[in-house]
């Protein structure tokens, strides 16, 4: 069986020092540009270059994300990077954008490409695709069920899986919630997280009372007690998410990881996982999770570990009865009508300043605000247990294995050639070796001086001899000797490449750029109400497409199984669809397309049109349109939305079903028989598919219609209408507004 990579998240150096010295075999991380982690800590190019280099002498690899959206600006300084990297031996790239893939793998042909999970690979024929776009590795979407990438793992490309950390209620690389709520967009690295705030189910316009309100709140994957089972599956790669996390908390998981692997009958240190963070842990979809056992709807940030119960609130001061140890310096937090943080500074014990109580004691500390009776307290942050994992990054407590070839001859330099795995050097002695005239050296004297290397990253575990056995040398030249060949090999190691670039090549596309109007239908009465106009038609709803065979289709945004239904013409929505040939094939608006390279990738995949990223503005798409006619010598066929409620999340998880079905089945049917919003800040009205996923629609349709002209003059040509909920007499009124 083969060895599985150890994958640990880098936002910081010391987070990279603590993944590398708690046993990662590989860390991915990011530049200050292009990661979709904005706010994680990041490295400058200098920082990167010394990040890379430090992992290297540990034989540990390094991925960098690149795994935003490119715009037409930006992919010229994407690619100075990426050659950037790869001067400096980066180990990979993870990418999301299809433009970044088009350019690298054409250009760069020797740097390993990863598919991000951004690029929502979740299928069979998704994986076929990349592998023939070059891609060397995928990182499937966590969706992605353990049956399902075990078949994955069968068709010749490196599968990387998450196994731990923070999961999204959406398929990555597919939420525009963010975007849509405040203008930060999660394909750009600015994800507000809006999964995270409160929400209220609504059915046929009454609120549903549900006991929480945190509906789009995930638990924290947590695979541990399946290590070993998941190794079988036979995927290269398992990948622990948190690069927004303290290095404490990278040590903390990289470690237990390590153990999990490496020992086959580990127990991992749950409570020690819950105080450094979590949500609650799910199997996730790994697992078919599904429900209350996936999602937790009570809160959505650090639950820690229970502490004690608030036992009386008097003279401004709150009064606690402990069910753990509490030291000086922990945090907790008490649960009262709104949660109360506290540092431990001040440990009030029977009116005595103490540092730290126990188990059963009842302690106080002040607080000016009143606190009931009974209020819940929990552990949020252990300050014993921080110290500890500290250590073990702060202290080093891992050396990378070399060799030592020693040649002495009489009347010679001492010869010391060190053998690292990605490395050879040799170096010799200044001083000569003399003829012994009283006590020979000694391998045993050599071996004591060769080995003094704490202060290194090396530790020399076999040293090979082909010395005189009479000969003598000083002490004090075998440790300049040793000091020599390290830096000499560190130096080696360190090196930048030049790395092999070749220009953009690409073969000619002929594409037709048709005046045309398409109609997106979901319901029998929209159906009704344009079925005798002249454009053609297409649909998501398989009923509808069952009922009209005529009907184009629109294919599942999500689909494991490779489903699809026989048309005359299709938009297919996902990456599989793009290897399923087809005469009348649309690229949809969910690739994230913001570059010309990007469209070329859809149109070299058999798309007879392709729309843009929705976040995109009108300037943004002239912009791309001028790119592709520089680049490739040809007009663009684009199709541009007009009016619709794009998809803002979908999700395997349904807030339905869980909270209006008691038996966690999947076809609940509850979608067919009533209407559902979801409402925060705004109402979201929700879509159902055929294999029950959640579509969380935009609560206000995008509406471009005033804008028609201005697209006709950039040469766009073809046109789309979407209707998901609207009534006859609104969509009547929307192609009166077209007027065309």
């Amino acid at each position: 069986m083969k060895h599985v990579e150890l994958l640990a998240p880098a936002g910081t150096m010391e987070a990279l020092i603590a993944a590398v010295q708690n046993g990662a075999d590989a860390v991915y991380l990011a530049g200050k540009a292009y990661g979709a982690r904005a706010f994680a800590g990041n490295f400058s190019d200098e920082e990167m270059i010394e990040a890379i280099n430090y992992c290297h002498h540990y034989q540990v690899k390094v991925y960098v994300t690149m795994n935003t959206i490119i715009y037409p600006e930006e992919i010229d300084s994407a690619f100075e990077y990426a050659l950037f990297l790869h001067k400096h031996k980066v180990d990979a790239l993870i990418i999301q954008d299809f433009g970044l893939l088009e350019v690298l793998h054409n250009r760069l042909p020797n740097l390993e490409l990863h598919a991000s999970t951004q690029m929502h690979a979740h299928n069979i024929n998704c994986i076929k695709l990349l592998k023939e776009a070059g891609i060397s590795r995928v990182v499937v979407a966590r969706e992605t069920p353990i049956e399902l990438i075990k078949e994955m793992t069968k068709l010749g490309v490196e599968i990387e899986m998450f196994v731990f950390g923070a999961l999204c209620v959406s398929y990555s690389g597919q939420c525009y919630m963010s975007i849509n709520q405040g203008n930060r967009s999660g394909n750009r690295g600015g994800c507000a997280q809006p999964c995270r705030l409160q929400y209220q189910l609504i059915k046929d316009g009454t609120p549903l009372d549900t006991k929480d309100d945190y509906l789009l709140s995930p638990r924290d994957l947590n695979t541990l007690e399946h290590v070993q089972e998941l190794i079988k599956l036979g995927v290269s790669s398992f990948k622990i998410e948190g690069r927004m996390k303290r290095p404490e908390y990278v040590a903390l998981i990289t470690s237990e990881y390590r153990k999990a692997i490496d020992q086959k009958n580990y127990k991992p240190d749950i409570l020690g996982l819950k105080k450094i963070f979590n949500r609650g842990f799910t199997d996730g979809h790994l697992y078919h999770k599904r429900g209350d056992e996936l999602m937790n709807a009570h809160r959505p940030n650090h639950m820690g570990i229970r502490l004690g119960t608030v036992v009386a609130y008097r003279n401004k001061q709150v009064f606690i009865k402990l069910s753990e140890t509490l030291h000086q310096q922990d945090g907790f937090r008490i649960l009262d009508k709104k949660d109360y943080g506290f540092v431990a500074n001040r440990i009030y014990k029977d009116g005595k300043l103490v540092n730290q109580a126990h188990k059963d004691d009842v302690v106080a500390f002040d607080s000016d605000n009143y606190i009931n009776k009974g209020s819940q307290v929990i552990l949020t942050s252990d300050v014993m247990q921080l110290k500890q994992l500290r250590t073990t990054f702060e202290n080093k407590q891992r050396y990378q294995p070399i060799q030592a070839i020693v040649t002495g001859v009489i009347g010679q330099p001492l010869h010391l050639t060190l053998l690292h795995p990605n490395a050879e050097v040799s170096c010799h002695s200044e001083e000569i070796i003399q003829q012994a005239q009283k006590q020979p050296i000694s391998l045993e004297k050599i071996e004591q001086q060769l080995t003094k290397t704490q202060d290194t990253p090396f530790v020399i575990d076999d040293i090979q001899y082909y010395v005189d056995d009479s000969m003598f040398i000083s002490l004090k030249t075998i440790n300049q000797l040793r000091r020599d060949a390290i830096d000499q090999l560190i130096q080696t190691l360190d090196a930048p490449i030049e790395p092999l670039v070749l220009p953009y090549t690409y073969e000619s596309i002929k594409l037709n750029n048709k005046n045309e109007l398409r109609l997106h239908i979901h319901t029998e009465e929209q159906y009704e109400t344009v079925k005798d106009l002249k454009y053609p038609l297409y649909t998501s709803n398989v009923d509808l497409l069952t009922k009209y065979p005529h009907l184009g289709y629109m294919t599942l945004r999500v689909n494991e199984s490779n489903i699809t239904h026989s048309c005359d013409s299709i938009y297919t929505r996902e990456l599989g669809q793009l290897y399923v040939n087809h005469p009348d094939k649309h690229g949809d608006i969910y690739f994230n397309i913001t570059n010309a390279y990007a469209l070329y990738f859809l149109y070299k995949h058999h798309c007879v049109s392709a729309c843009l990223s929705p976040e995109l503005s009108l300037h943004q798409i002239e912009h791309i349109i001028s790119q592709y006619q520089t680049i490739y010598q040809s007009q663009p066929v684009i199709e541009q939305v007009l009016y619709g409620r794009q998809d803002v999340m979908v999700s395997k998880y349904c807030a339905v079903n869980t909270l209006e079905t008691k038996t966690q089945q999947k076809h609940c049917n509850l979608c067919k028989k009533h209407t559902y919003q979801l409402k925060g800040n705004q109402t979201y009205p929700l879509l159902f598919d055929e294999e029950c996923y959640m579509h969380i629609l935009q609560a206000t349709p995008t509406n471009h219609l005033d804008e028609l002209e201005n697209y006709v003059d950039l040469g766009i040509q073809q046109f789309s209408i979407r209707f998901t909920t609207e009534t006859k007499q609104e969509v009547e009124n929307i192609l009166r507004q077209y007027g065309r």
